[in-house]
């Protein structure tokens, strides 16, 4: 098993970077206009969609109505499912660049043309999270029930008496008390959350390299079996290394806030002098600017780091990096 350098890995990426010039930042640029143009222009149409909602009221206008709606969600839906796609192309290109060699376009199409194996990739890792959050369901509802925290709740239940039939429900069901289920589960709430964030962080180092193996030429399922034997005794140096770009997590973070900056002030009180349409437009652009400005400067390093870390956890291949870069525990 190697050890992560972290920064000597984030040295070497941008050297490699480096070296090619200018051509990995236009491949980067092009990737992001597209990657977050897209969306952009989606947003603007579906604003001008939803005007044209507006003006078919009645029944006169039902089928209109219903035909926009479909457009609205045919384009989310297709773009919610190309895009993870084309960002595999970018993967790709990172894992060119950390050999020292050159990637075009052409590469940036690589997901789609992998769109099986990254389709099973991503099913099989929903998959596992769903589990995990199930088990983690479960476990936290055997914690909870162990403290003093159930008390309340089974008190209330309690005075509920038998639990209401469907015809019931509507009266029985007041809103005073779904408040008050809802309060007195809110430990149960905290513990879940801290456990299955807890687990997630571990499955999610666990498959952090899954993508990888898979541009490599492997199947979805055999890229995770594979990520999960290479990264085993390496989760927190693979931590480490994600948090070596705590900075970057954090101004995009920023920038999604940005984003949705309309509905934030509104929630706030504050009104702004023009359509809110305009307004969420206006912010949301501007937040995709800087997120376009933050990914065109700094992704091509980050996603070449990644895949120096992968080379570098397979020690049995030494080419790949300098020595120095390799450290057997």
């Amino acid at each position: 098993m190697a050890q992560l350098h972290t920064a000597a890995l984030h040295r070497q990426a941008k050297a490699l970077l480096s070296r090619q010039g200018d051509s990995p930042k236009r491949l980067v640029l092009l990737h992001t206009l597209l990657a977050l143009g897209i969306p952009l222009l989606a947003l603007l149409i579906n604003i001008l969609l939803d005007q044209q909602i507006a003006k078919t009221g009645g029944l006169g206008g039902m089928a209109a109505r219903s035909t926009l709606e479909t457009v609205q969600s045919t384009l989310e839906l297709g773009i919610g499912i190309l895009l993870p796609f084309w960002e595999m192309g970018l993967l790709f290109a990172a894992l060119r660049w950390r050999r020292g060699q050159r990637a075009d376009k052409t590469h940036l199409t690589e997901g789609f043309r992998r769109f099986v194996n990254i389709f099973a990739l991503r099913l099989w890792s929903g998959i596992l999270y769903i589990a995990v959050g199930f088990a983690a369901l479960y476990v936290s509802s055997l914690i909870f029930s162990a403290t003093p925290w159930a008390k309340p709740l089974t008190d209330l239940l309690a005075s509920i008496g038998e639990l209401p039939t469907p015809e019931q429900i509507p009266a029985t069901m007041t809103p005073e008390l779904i408040n008050q289920l809802l309060t007195n589960m809110m430990p149960l709430y905290i513990i879940f959350g801290i456990l299955y964030a807890a687990v997630c962080i571990f499955l999610f180092c666990r498959l952090r390299f899954a993508d990888f193996i898979l541009l490599e030429g492997e199947g979805g399922i055999r890229s995770i079996a594979q990520s999960f034997q290479l990264t085993r005794g390496s989760c927190w140096q693979i931590c480490k290394l994600e948090l070596h770009f705590w900075w970057f997590y954090l101004l995009q973070a920023l920038i999604l806030v940005l984003c949705f900056g309309s509905e934030i002030l509104t929630l706030l009180g504050v009104t702004l002098p023009i359509d809110p349409n305009l307004s969420f437009f206006l912010f949301y652009a501007v937040g995709l600017l800087l997120e376009g400005f933050l990914l065109w400067r700094y992704q091509g390093q980050r996603l070449t780091t990644y895949a120096l870390a992968y080379d570098a956890l397979q020690p049995q291949d030494p080419t790949i990096l300098p020595e120095d870069l390799l450290q057997e525990i």
